[in-house]
């Protein structure tokens, strides 16, 4: 059987904490918070006919539970502040499970807007406490509930960025109207003289081919009596546009095509839509070019003012041709019937919370490297834009370079992007203008501004861009260093989750890498809520999937890539686990479970004798002068995804497939300690990337854990205490030799400052983290250009042991329903302070060494229950609450711990 090790496993709970007498009612003291609908907060439209909703309880009382709960969904928002639930009332039902809670109540409809409600029963009272009233809309359900058509440009022009409009007229009461729309390539919606929203490069990316999102905004309140414009423009994207390495376009399709359904529901119970179609009107205009690597340029003197307003003269604009869906149509460029190839096979709503501007920063300095030549720093390395605003004649050009590092000239090195032009051009009309791209964004520090003088560049600012996943993890320590690390990884994580998780935002790549992604998704949840922004990449990923299971190395896939392996292809398998274990919802392991089972299949025919090597591996990829053989890495992940598949198994009370997946792990473990494990515990490779997986993995022997973990120690310290791992076995490096009892040389690791280390870079300027150890050395300066990003997340990884074994804040259950709290001091490290807010609120770990002594403070958030572990070299005895509470402290097998519910919490540990 497979080692208890890999088990979430669970610990009892003192009964003097179970059976507290009910205190008194102090519902004014309990809020229900963060009312979500499938992750999100009033989410405009949603196609699940059975969305998951979630909420936590905040009380800042100790031992708060929740004993019981009950929603009420109506379509009517005064029914459900009634305490009715016309669409599903679930009644009373005892548990304390807050997420995910499905809905079951009647068939949801399309376009329908939902409000529900919320009661909770504590322990703490019989009193109800009602939460304030969420909401949520139904989107488009069926496909042929669309109105709209496809329209596009009547030819295909070089100038890509293209502008529709369309005036209607309203003449009674809107009650509703909510604009649905979407496009093969990115769009900007526009309504009676304003964008519609505030996000960026919609409808996203997606295998076009296989599904299509749209986007839905509530324009209600822009809708007027009378005349409206409605109008958009559109560009190439990922769609068409340049995508990944070799300067290639057009992946998915070469026309860009726009679709908008603007549904108007009045007062009088009417209904009418506002779609594309005959009678829309098409130009183009000052955009020039816009691309994601290519930059973008933009003529101002060719705007057109209130192009996206009513009473707009549009004699100038063309008809726009349009596609009836489904049905060939009339080209007038080519002069015959075109079929469309426009219908995806699934049109849905947008699943994650959008592209957004998340942060503006200011320069921290400027020089003038050459004549005519300004370059700001911005301080940062960063993912976005520049916003400037400048004053000039009409006809002056300003060119807008990015670099993330500079050369020891001080001017742009900027040969890592590759084929990546990233220059943007402005076109001044004459005068003060502000500007800032809309169809592109940069991976950079530095910005070039060129053809002005400083005294005419008035402003410049640089605009942070990524999905706006909210942060809900925080740490700092007595080291600058690791600050700064901490920094860096958060900074790398925000630069690379736009829209799906990208190896890197500056070069002709950005795709999402799938070993990248399933190395980093642990430390990525201790830092962000990126629940639904991973639903919707499993979506991504599962469209890569091929008949014979296999997945593509990226997803989406722009066919740029071949069949996965090795940590890269086990994405499928080790992002669900991880997902359902900190959102504590099956659902990620009930959707993708299939998804699972056909990896395994597929790995289980490409191996022989259970020994894979034969199919193309990446290896441990970027490891630094230590080549681990790649058919060990290729077993050991086979054994690990056998492992994780069969666990999740288990959750899911699929008994014969768990018992499946546990004997064929047994048998990879079998054949993996006959090939490549000695009698010493020696790995094949003798690598620390070998030993870690094999460890970690438990891929060995019980009688010869100990030789190979000794082995382990001496690679390390063979290395003088440097590491030489890559993207491979760096994320289980650090937990291994901790797990193991080599915490001394994992801090050593952590804080090593010379290379290779994290300290290096920090040492060296980073404030991202570089995708290579030797990005840049004294001895070479810059790495091998043609593969060189300073902003590549992989090897922040570390991110997860630090907040689970620094800080020590880990789960025991899925969904942090029970958890630990366990630090682990080391020298070199004085105090900790970290937070991580998980699914049911903030949970908080603060340690210091005082004097010979420990002190701890603890945070612990309503509807969880903690163990709090002392350090196991404090002795001393345990005060909690300055002396001032009856907590057991508890031993088991030498080490002291106490159990505690809610609450915060103040330990002090004598030595």
């Amino acid at each position: 059987m497979v080692n208890s090790r890999y088990y979430i496993c669970s610990f009892n709970l003192s009964a003097n904490h179970r059976a507290k007498k009910k205190e008194p009612n102090h519902m004014s003291n309990i809020d229900i918070k963060n009312l979500r609908v499938e992750y999100l907060v009033n989410p405009t439209a949603i196609d699940d006919p059975a969305p998951r909703f979630s909420w936590r309880l905040e009380s800042g009382e100790r031992n708060l539970e929740q004993s019981a709960y009950r929603i009420v969904v109506s379509e009517a928002k005064s029914e459900v502040e009634a305490e009715k639930g016309t669409a599903w009332d679930s009644g009373k039902i005892k548990s304390a499970v807050s997420n995910p809670i499905v809905y079951a109540g009647q068939s949801l409809k399309s376009f329908t807007k939902y409000f529900w409600r919320v009661c909770v029963w504590t322990n703490k009272s019989d009193a109800t406490i009602w939460s304030e009233t969420a909401e949520w809309g139904m989107g488009i359900l069926k496909q042929d509930e669309w109105k709209a058509c496809w329209i596009h440009y009547p030819v295909d022009p070089v100038r890509d960025p293209r502008y529709f409009r369309h005036e209607f007229k309203i003449d009674k009461p809107v009650k509703r109207a909510i604009l649905y729309s979407t496009a093969r390539g990115v769009y900007e919606p526009h309504l009676n003289g304003g964008k519609v929203g505030d996000s960026y490069f919609t409808p996203g990316w997606t295998n076009y081919n296989k599904r299509q999102h749209y986007n839905s905004y509530d324009v209600t309140s822009s809708i007027k009596q009378g005349e409206n414009a409605l109008g958009a423009i559109l560009s190439e994207g990922w769609y068409k546009g340049h995508v990944g390495f070799g300067n290639r376009m057009g992946h998915y399709g070469s026309r860009t095509l726009l679709m908008m359904d603007l549904r108007i529901e009045y007062e009088d119970g009417s209904v009418e839509n506002v779609v594309t179609g005959e009678k829309w009107k098409t130009t183009i205009g000052p955009i020039q070019e816009a691309g994601f690597l290519m930059g973008e340029k933009y003529d101002s003197r060719y705007e057109f003012a209130g192009w996206d307003d009513t009473g707009y003269d549009e004699s100038a604009w063309q008809d726009a041709p349009f596609a009836r869906r489904g049905k060939p149509y009339w080209d007038n460029s080519l002069g015959r019937m075109v079929d469309p190839l426009v219908d995806p096979v699934k049109f849905e709503t947008y699943p994650c919370e959008p592209i957004r501007e998340t942060q503006e920063i200011e320069p921290v300095d400027c020089w003038q490297p050459i004549e005519g030549s300004y370059i700001y720093d911005m301080g940062q390395n960063f993912a976005g834009f520049a916003r400037i605003k400048v004053k000039g004649k009409a006809g002056e050009i300003v060119r807008l370079r990015f670099a993330e590092i500079l050369t020891p000239q001080k001017k742009m090195y900027v040969e890592n992007l590759r084929s990546a032009v990233s220059i943007d051009e402005f076109t001044l009309s004459g005068g003060e203008q502000e500007w800032q791209p809309r169809f592109t964004f940069h991976g950079f520090r530095y910005v070039e501004i060129t053809g002005l003088t400083k005294e005419q560049i008035l402003s410049v600012k640089g605009i942070v861009v990524g999905s706006d996943t909210k942060p809900v993890g925080s740490f700092k320590c007595s080291n600058e260093m690791i600050n700064q690390l901490y920094s860096n990884i958060v900074w790398t994580q925000r630069s690379n989750f736009i829209e799906i998780p990208t190896d890197c935002p500056q070069r002709d790549e950005r795709l999402g890498w799938t070993g990248d992604a399933q190395v980093f998704i642990k430390s990525a949840m201790y830092n962000m809520d990126v629940a639904a922004f991973f639903t919707k990449w499993l979506k991504d990923l599962e469209d890569t999937q091929d008949e014979a299971g296999a997945v593509m190395n990226v997803a989406p896939d722009p066919k740029l890539t071949g069949r996965a392996d090795a940590a890269w292809g086990d994405a499928v398998t080790v992002c669900p686990w991880w997902l359902y274990n900190y959102y504590g919802d099956k659902r990620f392991l009930e959707k993708y479970f299939g998804m699972m089972e056909k990896w395994i299949a597929y790995l289980e025919s490409t191996s022989k004798d259970y020994i894979r090597s034969e199919t193309h591996c990446f290896g441990d990829w970027l490891s630094i002068n230590a080549e681990t053989p790649k058919e060990v890495i290729q077993t050991a992940f086979f054994a690990y995804s056998a492992m994780l598949t069969m666990k999740a198994a288990e959750i899911l009370g699929k008994n014969k497939e768990a018992e499946k997946y546990s004997n064929l792990f047994d048998k990879i473990k079998v054949a993996f300690i006959n090939k490549y494990v000695s009698d010493n515990g020696d790995v094949t490779g003798s690598t620390q990337t070998a030993y870690v997986l094999a460890l970690h993995f438990g891929l060995l022997p019980e009688n010869l854990r100990g030789k190979t973990a000794a082995l382990l120690r001496k690679a390390v310290e063979e290395r003088d205490c440097h590491l030489s791992t890559g993207f491979v076995g760096t994320p289980y490096l650090l937990p291994t030799l901790t797990a193991n009892g080599m915490h001394d040389l994992a801090m050593k690791l952590l804080l090593n400052e010379t290379y290779p280390s994290w300290g290096y870079s920090i040492r060296n300027g980073a404030t991202t983290i570089w995708e290579r150890w030797n990005g840049w050395t004294e001895k070479d300066g810059c790495g091998d250009a043609n593969m060189n990003s300073y902003s590549h997340y992989a090897y922040g990884s570390v991110c997860e042991w630090m907040f689970s074994t620094l800080a020590g804040i880990r789960l025991v259950s899925a969904g942090f329903d029970q958890i630990i709290i366990k630090p682990t001091p080391g020298e070199g490290m004085d105090w900790v302070e970290a937070e991580y807010e998980s699914i049911h609120g903030k949970i908080r770990s603060a340690w210091k060494k005082a004097g010979e002594g420990f002190e701890l403070a603890v945070k612990i958030p309503d509807n969880t229950r903690a163990k709090i572990v002392v350090p196991a070299e404090m002795k001393g005895a345990v005060s909690i609450d300055g002396g001032k509470t009856d907590i057991a402290v508890n031993e088991d097998n030498g080490c002291r711990f106490v159990e505690v519910g809610s609450g915060e919490y103040k330990f002090s540990i004598a030595n």
